[in-house]
Formats: structure tokens, C-alpha cells, sequence
């Protein structure tokens, strides 16, 4: 069967006809295909609509939910959330799939809506015309030049997603060039995570209620207060995006016995409800300290004194702390029940999304079932964690896959073969939506990371290795198979890093281990200058070629930061051993290394341009440098980076 021509010998051969009506995610997805082809092609193609469309001859491209495609079999009602269908009919193309604003979302740009036929024409793009979206840059992007445009004339395609959403905190807000890897959020969904925060700004001004009724907050070592340090109800300044968003108090904690707590709560996500959204995430505050009052204690039968015991280094994984008894925190659970119990009756076909996280590791033992509104968020995904909540029909799944809290803070964590073992084991226990947090930092050494989660979230079953390679091969040009290796072997000594943490320390936190333990296990000096050898490799490959020598730049930068670190911890292991004089100049000289690393970042602020098309994420980049990373990813504070 001869192909469908939309572009031959530069000329157009097409009209893309855009259903009656109007639904501006169907003419966003109209818009995004006739600038493409025409930047690829140089042909302009000519948009109607459908009730002009009677007597035009040639190739005609039926974007969305017209009454053509509807004639013709194509059901996108059928079709699950953001998926589409792709077909060829005689002369006409079919692209239609879902494509739906939300009431609480109306922003055509926002994350959250369902984008269908854009998923669609992301699709026919990338199959038929080599294009590719890599990097959230106008660099990034690889439209390819061609006389033609054409796609094979028995073309019928259906693909649906394997999860409604896939967001990580750092890439979401990118735009188009992270949708068309599968980030994105298909059902109207208002994410979260811990809401005590929102539920009492909403209920009142913290201090006026604190002022009326002080039990309304958490009572912690003897006393009720806003504020107890440790970050538990701090106070928000200017800058802070919760400052915008109304917020006086950060990570408050409440008395879950007190009569207000439900009808708080209850109050604040049937407005949510109002607004329009289907799902909203419920969750304790960050952090999250017991009250001591009695009548808590009676909800789960739990002295006090066990929680003073444990330290703050406690981990409520009961996978994890197998060694003692974990209790169940029944003073969370048993209001949850009441909550959704209530939200049920007023909104039945609403969903809240409960926060699987701390001390709502363990299940409830005592709620039985909860009311057919409750989903849950699970923050540990091991198979134990999903068999344990399978009663729950509908899971989402939160992940630290990313992020600078972790022990390599600005250097590379994720392993990508083993997100995509997780992402299959996470399609086969009915999880609907996948969360990470952080992210977007590092896209020098992390960029196939995010670009392969993306992917294998649409098509967990792809081969890793080949979107890994079409990765390499689309951002590095000719020195993409060396870029390939390159970057398996990084995946290869971040996982012989982990390998050694301690089950001390994962009992406290599985991302915490000590620099010092896991750079000189991860990269040797030996493995350094393998991937010294590589990077070397790859720019002699890619001498010509500008775009390849580009993001060249931005690998070789951090890998750059990434080898003085290593070198550093390297340094420190030997010199416990054996402290020559040797020694503790090559020591002066990595710090100093690191200062003029960070001085040459500054003066790359500047740089306006090189900012905006080479270095993604720049921001959060420059941000986290000085300290090396958050929490665990900290290093000013140890030799030899001490004081730099």
C-alpha cells in the first residue's frame, strides 16, 4: 500500500482539519503539528474546519474527535485517559485521542490535562519524521530537515498509557518538550502529599485559632504550640512558595482526637471537590511529631514514651525495622476512615488519595475497609509495600529516585534499569501514577535518566537499553554510542556505591549513607578516568557538529564537579590510612579545585544564552552547588570541603 503524502518535494500535499467547535487542546495539538512539519519541511499546510472540509482533495489529517473519525470506527471515548489512536483511511489521517480541560485546570499549558491527540502528533513526529524532544532547551529539540513528510498508508495504531500521570518535581514544568516523553498529568487530580498545612490555613488564621483553642494543635513534650523547632511550624517567609500561596505556617501538627480535626478536613477537600477536581492527596505534615494528649493514646494504645524513645533518626519502614515491633498509628488511620467516610456521602465519585508515609507505613489493623473513596500514595514501593495495601484499588506510588537530599547531592543517582524493573513491577500491581520527587537538577549526567522514566512510564515493556541509545544518539550526534557507554558505565558505579550501605543506615533512611564511604566505592580513581576516557572519546567524535559539542559542555561540566568530589572523598580515605605531606597538598588543592568550580559557575550566570539553550535546570543546579546537595547530599561541612 502506497504511503500518505502530507508533504512532498517541499510542497504541501495536505489540509489538517480541526473538528467544529471548540476545545483549544485539540487546536493546541493542530498548532504544535503544523509548526513542526513546516519547520522540518519549509511547507506550509493549509487548517480547516471540518464543515469546510467537504470537497478538499488530497490528504486530509483529522485531528481529534471529529465526525469523520467518528464515522469511521474511532471511538476516543474508548480510549484510556490520554491515549489516541493513529490510522490510515484511504486519503485521510487520522491523530485523535482525549482531550479534555478541567474545570479546576483551565489553563491550556497547565501539567494537568488530558492532551490525547498531542500525544498523538508527539508520536507521528517522532515515528515518521525522526523528530525528538531530549532536553527541555530549544537545543534539546531535534526536528530534522526533509523534503517530504509521509507516513505508511496501512498505518493503525492504538496506544494507551500504563499510568494516568508521571511527574517529577524538577522537570513538570517544562512544557511540551516533557510532555512528549510522558510527563504529564491525565486525570484532574490536585496532588497533596501533606495537607494539614492547607486543611487549617483554610480553616482559619493559625494564630486566631491557636489564640481560641490551642488544642486544636499537636500537644508535644508537655506543651501546644505553633511552633516547636526541628522545622514543625515554622514560620513562612517572603520567597517561600507557600508565601504565595496564603500560607503563614509550615508543618504544623495537629491533635487528630480533636473534634475539629475531621470537620476541618472535611471542610477544606469538599471545596477541593467544588472546584471540580476527581482526586486530591491527603497526608500528614512533613516531619510529623505525635500529639501526647490522652485521648490520642487511646486511638492506638501507644505510651508516649515510645515515640520519645525512638529519636529522630527513627524509621517507621516496618520492612526495614524488622528487629522491633512497629506500631500502627491508629490516631491517623481511624480519622482517615471518618474523613472519607464523609466525603463519600457528599461525593461519591470524588477520590482521596491517602499519604502512605512514616508512620502510616504500617496498614491499619483496625479499619477493616475503608470507604470506596480512598486511594493511597505509597512512599515505599518493595513488593511487601504494594501486597500490603492491594486491598486498595487505586495506588499511586511516590519515589526518591531523585533529588540533592541523597548522599551523591549534585552528582548522578538514578539507575535507570532499575527504575524500569520498578515501573513494570508498579504497572503489574494496579498503580495508577507514579510521583518523584526532586529532580531536574542534573541533566548533564541525569538527562537520559529522565528521559528514559518518561518514556518507560507510557511503555514499561520497552527496551531500556534502545531508548537509552536513541537518547545518546539524538542529544550527541555522532559520539552517541561512546555517550552510551559512558553512561552505562555511571549506572554501573552509582549501583556499586549503593551496594554498600549499611542496614544501619538504612534503617534510618534509604538514601542515607557518608560521602566518604560511598564516592571512593562509586568512583575509584581507575573508574574516573575510564569515564574521563569516554567524555575525551566523544568530543573528538563530535568535533562539526555544534549541538553535540553543546551538550558535550553542559556532561563534561558536572562530570567535571562530579570528579573533584570523588577525587576529594578518595583523598580522605587514604589519608587515614597513610597522612603524608603529599597527601594533604593534593587535599588543599581539590578544595581549592572546588572553590574555583563554584567561582566559575557564578560568572556563568552571565551568560544569558548559554543558560537558556545549554544548561537546563541551571537554577536548581547553582542553587544546591555550594553545599554539594540538601540533607544527606551535604559536603561543606566535611574534609577536605570544609569551609568551601
Amino acid at each position: 500500500m502506497s504511503d500518505l503524502h502530507l508533504v512532498r518535494d517541499g510542497k504541501p500535499v495536505a489540509t489538517v482539519v480541526l473538528p467544529d467547535g471548540d476545545n483549544p487542546l485539540t487546536e493546541q495539538a493542530v498548532d504544535f503539528l503544523v509548526d513542526c512539519v513546516g519547520r522540518m519541511t519549509g511547507a506550509p499546510i493549509l487548517v480547516v474546519r471540518e464543515e469546510d472540509a467537504g470537497a478538499l482533495s488530497g490528504t486530509r489529517v483529522l485531528l481529534g474527535a471529529t465526525r469523520a473519525a467518528r464515522e469511521a470506527g474511532l471511538d476516543v471515548s474508548s480510549l484510556k485517559d490520554d491515549g489516541f489512536m493513529l490510522r490510515a483511511q484511504g486519503n485521510d489521517l487520522f491523530v485523535a485521542g482525549q482531550d479534555a480541560l478541567f474545570p479546576s485546570e483551565p489553563d491550556i499549558n497547565s501539567f494537568t490535562a488530558c492532551r490525547g491527540t498531542l500525544m498523538g502528533v508527539f508520536r507521528l513526529l517522532e515515528d515518521f519524521g525522526g523528530a525528538g524532544w531530549y532536553l527541555p532547551t530549544p537545543r534539546g529539540e531535534v526536528l530534522p530537515e526533509a523534503s517530504g513528510f509521509s507516513v505508511p498508508g496501512d498505518l493503525d495504531r492504538r496506544e494507551a498509557p500504563a499510568f494516568s500521570y508521571i511527574s517529577t518535581t524538577g522537570v513538570n514544568g517544562h512544557g511540551y518538550r516533557v510532555w512528549a516523553n510522558g510527563y504529564r498529568r491525565a486525570i484532574n487530580m490536585r496532588t497533596g502529599v501533606h495537607t494539614w498545612d492547607a486543611v487549617l490555613h483554610h480553616h482559619g488564621d493559625p494564630d486566631a485559632l491557636f489564640q481560641k483553642d490551642p488544642t486544636i494543635f499537636a500537644l508535644i513534650d508537655g506543651e501546644r504550640r505553633l511552633s516547636y523547632g526541628r522545622g514543625v511550624g515554622r514560620k513562612v517567609e517572603p520567597g517561600d512558595p507557600s508565601f504565595q500561596d496564603g500560607m503563614k505556617y509550615r508543618n504544623l501538627m495537629l491533635c487528630t482526637s480533636h473534634p475539629a480535626f475531621v470537620e476541618m478536613n472535611v471542610s477544606y477537600f469538599s471545596r477541593l471537590f467544588d472546584a471540580g477536581y476527581t482526586w486530591a492527596g491527603y497526608g500528614q505534615s512533613d516531619g510529623y511529631q505525635p500529639c501526647e494528649c490522652e485521648r490520642c493514646r487511646e486511638m492506638d494504645g501507644i505510651d508516649p514514651s515510645w515515640w520519645k524513645g525512638i529519636g529522630k533518626d527513627w524509621n517507621w519502614d516496618w520492612e526495614v525495622n524488622t528487629h522491633v515491633n512497629v506500631p500502627v498509628a491508629e490516631r491517623l488511620w481511624a480519622p482517615l476512615y471518618e474523613i472519607a467516610r464523609r466525603l463519600y456521602e457528599r461525593h461519591p465519585d470524588r477520590k482521596l488519595i491517602a499519604l502512605v508515609y512514616n508512620p502510616t507505613y504500617p496498614p491499619s489493623r483496625r479499619v477493616k475497609a475503608f470507604p470506596p473513596n480512598v486511594a493511597v500514595e505509597l512512599c515505599r514501593h518493595t513488593p511487601a509495600y504494594l501486597g500490603a495495601f492491594s486491598a486498595f484499588r487505586w495506588k499511586t506510588v511516590y519515589t526518591y529516585w531523585f533529588g540533592t537530599y541523597r548522599v551523591q547531592g549534585i552528582t548522578p543517582k538514578p539507575l535507570t534499569h532499575r527504575i524500569a524493573e520498578d515501573m513494570r513491577r508498579f504497572r503489574d500491581n494496579g498503580v495508577m501514577g507514579i510521583h518523584s520527587t526532586s529532580g531536574g537538577e542534573i541533566w548533564g549526567l541525569e538527562g537520559p535518566a529522565y528521559y528514559a522514566y518518561g518514556r518507560l512510564a507510557w511503555d514499561p515493556d520497552r527496551d531500556v537499553d534502545a531508548v537509552l541509545d536513541r537518547y545518546c544518539r539524538g542529544v550527541y550526534g555522532p559520539a552517541g554510542p561512546v555517550m552510551k557507554a559512558f553512561f552505562d558505565l555511571l549506572e554501573e558505579r552509582i549501583a556499586a556505591g549503593d551496594a554498600l550501605q549499611t542496614p544501619e543506615e538504612r534503617r534510618i533512611n534509604q538514601e542515607k549513607m557518608h560521602p566518604q564511604v560511598y564516592f571512593p566505592a562509586a568512583y575509584p580513581e581507575t573508574a574516573l578516568a575510564q569515564l574521563e576516557g569516554l567524555l575525551a572519546q566523544a568530543r573528538d567524535l563530535a568535533r562539526g557538529d555544534a549541538v553535540a559539542q553543546g551538550w558535550l559542555w553542559l556532561t563534561d561540566l558536572q562530570f567535571r564537579y562530579l570528579r573533584i568530589v570523588a577525587t576529594g572523598f578518595n583523598l580522605q580515605c587514604r589519608s587515614e590510612a597513610d597522612p603524608t605531606p603529599d597527601l594533604r597538598r593534593r587535599f588543599t588543592r581539590v578544595a581549592e579545585e572546588r572553590w574555583t568550580f563554584l567561582s566559575e559557575l557564578e560568572d556563568l550566570r552571565r551568560d544569558e544564552a548559554r543558560m537558556r539553550d545549554w544548561f537546563p535546570g541551571w537554577e536548581l543546579y547553582m542553587k544546591n552547588a555550594p553545599s554539594g546537595g540538601t540533607m544527606f547530599g551535604r559536603i561543606d561541612h566535611l574534609p577536605p570541603f570544609s569551609g568551601v
